[in-house]
């Protein structure tokens, strides 16, 4: 009995971190992915479902970007001590509307985002300078290096 109650609040779990990953999914790159439980012991026990044929690199980026939101506000909807940031890089694969809707989620959702990304690419979210100006925490250049004397 205890088996059987132990699954049926797993799959509670389940059903609302999903809840979550797809409709933050949905906004950032239009995909609608779920996390699928795989209980066979000899593969890895989770993976992503429902994705569009062909995905690319920056699909991929944006999917792992939202199921790290969507793991911030399960967290809080059933009061599971976690970290309270998100540390990414490498998100210049990302396409610039789905930058801006990365943004935008976060900021809505008040989660603290740490990435690397090039000027470019915030450039090409459409941002304004006045925007990118209030998140940037650190720029470098090859004039301005971190680590250099």
């Amino acid at each position: 009995m205890t088996v059987k109650n132990n699954e049926v609040e797993y799959q509670k779990k389940m059903d609302i971190f999903n809840s979550y990953f797809k409709s933050v999914a949905g906004r950032i790159n239009k995909e609608q992915p779920v996390l699928l439980y795989n209980p066979k012991t000899d593969e890895f026990p989770v993976s992503i479902g429902q994705l569009s044929e062909g995905t690319s690199t920056g699909t991929r980026k944006s999917l792992i970007a939202a199921y790290d939101i969507a793991y911030q506000l399960f967290a809080r909807k059933i009061n599971k001590t976690t970290p309270k940031f998100i540390v990414h890089d490498v998100l210049e694969s990302i396409e610039g509307d789905d930058i801006r809707a990365l943004v935008d989620e976060v900021e809505s959702n008040q989660i603290q985002y740490i990435s690397a990304i090039l000027k470019e690419k915030l450039v090409s979210s459409g941002m304004s300078l006045e925007e990118q100006n209030k998140m940037i925490i650190l720029e470098l250049s090859m004039k301005d290096r971190l680590f250099e004397k």
